[in-house]
């Protein structure tokens, strides 16, 4: 029996789709005129025992600084499968609390059967915790993440 591609590893995930995420934001950007500058982590080079020795924060850099009409934002990209809901692992959103400290981080959350997008904020994501988002654990590794609740007709064709 074929693993689901959720439960599969990272790197197997990576390597069959790249981040269709990040390229769907490069191109959103582009369209709105949106200057970005690349940062975080992109199928990291360092082995897996490197990763673990750096601080959270480091660890979850987010993907892209973004700037635009003299505002400046983090954006950290996700793509998910559900356009109803997505998954944030625990160790990201308390790491990304560090980064969104004194600049807000803003997600970017990527659809890529519909070719659609939507966007949250971290102070969102922390809102709808305390609320009650169900914490799980994924099959492959263990780590905790949180169940995101998403409106499906938010998203917008991109």
């Amino acid at each position: 029996m074929q693993t689901p591609f959720a439960d599969k590893q990272w790197s197997d995930r990576f390597k069959q789709l790249g981040n269709l995420a990040e390229t769907a934001f490069e191109d959103w950007a582009k369209k709105n005129e949106v200057q970005v500058e690349r940062m975080g982590f992109r199928g990291s080079h360092l082995p897996r025992n490197a990763m673990l020795q750096l601080p959270t924060h480091v660890k979850h850099t987010p993907d892209y600084l973004a700037y635009k009409n003299s505002r400046l934002k983090w954006v950290e990209c996700v793509g998910t499968a559900d356009k109803s809901r997505f998954k944030i692992r625990l160790s990201k959103h308390e790491g990304q609390h560090w980064w969104n400290r004194d600049l807000e981080v803003a997600y970017f959350l990527y659809h890529s059967p519909s070719d659609s997008f939507g966007w949250t904020t971290w102070q969102d994501i922390s809102d709808e915790i305390v609320g009650g988002a169900p914490l799980e654990h994924f099959n492959v590794d263990g780590n905790s993440y949180y169940v995101i609740g998403v409106d499906p007709d938010s998203w917008k064709r991109l």
